[in-house]
């Protein structure tokens, strides 16, 4: 704290004071408290010093409220100071300016041409190496690497990093194996797990994929792909899958953990873009697989057409009334205790003995089933003569009238003659048996006669056309 004393003896204001104020007039004292080191007021920025209250010998006068504005920023020093050159002082002296407010300027980069081709033979060059050398497919089979890319760079071109040794990482194990040691199908791209299986092992959900289908799927451990369905629009699969890639008949290869993220369908300039040769490839695999029974009944319906033929379905795709939905394949993860297992059970595992050709077609065994092969039934008429009805055996008569079926229809509708129509009813009975058959053979399924052999030597010959009636999928036609 620093005392003043300010002496009003003149009404001349001394130079010598430099600011200094005369308070008081009259020749009184007035002392002058003010809350400042004046030593420590020369290192501090210019501020206004000024006492707060000024104390006289009969009131205080309080300076912050009283004192004019004018007083307000005088300096009161000690004693008096020489300046050194104006320009000393007007460094002292700062002035507070206003901020300027800043403007945006939005700037917009446009790459060169050079730029683009350059970032586009790096991405291609990266979806070049996902080709596995290993997997023998259709080389045409292939989508040029511009659809690729665009259907791959939202979810990255980089392989999910996979640390475990390439010895056990690359061990591949067949079908047959994962179908008996996991459960599910043998040839179901996305199997169903029984609960005994899957209480053992606990994973619900895996895909397999073939790459002569689906010739863009990952080929390499935690690689990208592409997944081709024919149906619209493309199924939302929310589920993880455990996914494993064909590389031969008996090679499935465990490649990670992956999710199916929905993409852009082939347009119809990229269906018309692929070569003949791929294209064709399309429709025969879109008319015979089981895979694409919804395309081919789409088409069907919309046609007002029972059987359809490649024909149909290659104008619906080149006309863009029917497209290939796609899904791009992104690992998420990598389960290396699985595949460790994997590679230790198939090492020891032992295939179990194949079933009987008898049991896998569903009939009985023994002097039963020859009988059966060696009995002549209905045959197609044809075009010239009559053809000739054979005699049921005793075995073959049915147990009730009740088991007809589409044989039968099939029978009664191509009988012309007379002579035929007397027979009819031992043909109706032979009708009845492989109805009968038939029926217990593919108890979910529903079937139609295509055709009857006329072969004497090969037996009774039934081409069936099978549909399942729970997903409405159509398969090959099955020989009987």
């Amino acid at each position: 704290m620093v005392n003043g004393i300010l002496d009003d003896t003149s009404d001349e204001e001394d130079p010598n004071t430099f600011g200094e104020t005369i308070l008081e007039p009259g020749g009184r004292h007035a002392h002058i408290q003010y809350s400042s080191n004046v030593e420590e007021s020369a290192s501090r920025e210019r501020e206004p010093i000024m006492p707060s209250t000024l104390e006289t010998d009969s009131t205080t006068v309080s300076l912050e409220k009283d004192l004019p504005d004018a007083l307000r920023s005088v300096v009161v020093k000690a004693e008096p100071q020489e300046v050194e050159s104006i320009e000393s002082l007007n460094q002292q002296v700062s002035i507070a300016l206003p901020r300027k407010r800043r403007r945006m300027v939005p700037e917009v980069v446009v790459p060169t041409w050079a730029s683009l081709q350059q970032r586009d033979k790096k991405n291609f060059d990266k979806i070049k190496k996902m080709n596995n050398p290993k997997i023998k497919k259709t080389k045409d089979m292939t989508l040029n690497l511009s659809s690729i890319y665009d259907r791959l760079k939202d979810i990255g071109l980089d392989p999910y990093e996979v640390t475990l040794e390439s010895e056990i990482r690359d061990v591949s194990v067949s079908r047959q194996f994962l179908s008996s040691v996991y459960g599910g199908g043998p040839q179901d791209v996305f199997p169903l797990i029984g609960a005994a299986k899957l209480a053992q092992h606990g994973i619900k959900n895996f895909m397999y994929v073939n790459v002569e289908s689906h010739s863009h799927a990952p080929q390499f451990v935690g690689n990208p792909g592409l997944f081709f369905v024919t149906e619209q629009p493309p199924e939302i699969f929310d589920d993880l899958y455990y996914t494993f890639v064909r590389l031969s008949s008996a090679e499935w290869l465990y490649v990670g953990i992956y999710c199916l993220m929905p993409s852009p369908s082939l347009s119809k300039e990229e269906w018309k873009s692929m070569t003949e040769k791929v294209r064709r490839k399309w429709v025969s695999m879109i008319f015979k697989k089981n895979w694409a029974g919804g395309f081919r009944q789409r088409i069907s319906a919309r046609r007002n057409v029972n059987n359809i033929t490649p024909e149909d379905i290659r104008s619906v795709l080149d006309s863009g009334e029917e497209t290939l939905g796609v899904h791009a394949m992104k690992c998420v993860g990598y389960d290396e205790r699985f595949q460790r297992e994997l590679a230790m059970r198939f090492s020891n595992w032992v295939p179990p003995p194949p079933k009987p050709r008898n049991e896998r077609r569903g009939e009985g065994t023994g002097s039963e089933t020859k009988t059966k092969t060696r009995a002549k039934g209905s045959r197609m008429p044809t075009k010239t003569g009559k053809r000739k009805l054979g005699e049921p055996t005793d075995s073959e008569t049915p147990d009730s009238d009740s088991n007809t079926g589409v044989v039968d229809q099939f029978n009664e509708d191509h009988i012309d003659s007379k002579d035929q129509k007397d027979k009819a009813p031992s043909t109706k009975i032979k009708s009845k048996q492989r109805s009968q058959r038939l029926r217990g053979a593919f108890s979910n399924h529903s079937v139609n006669v295509l055709e009857l052999s006329d072969s004497e030597s090969a037996g009774d010959v039934l081409l069936v056309d099978n549909w399942d009636e729970n997903s409405g999928s159509r398969d090959d036609p099955i020989v009987l």
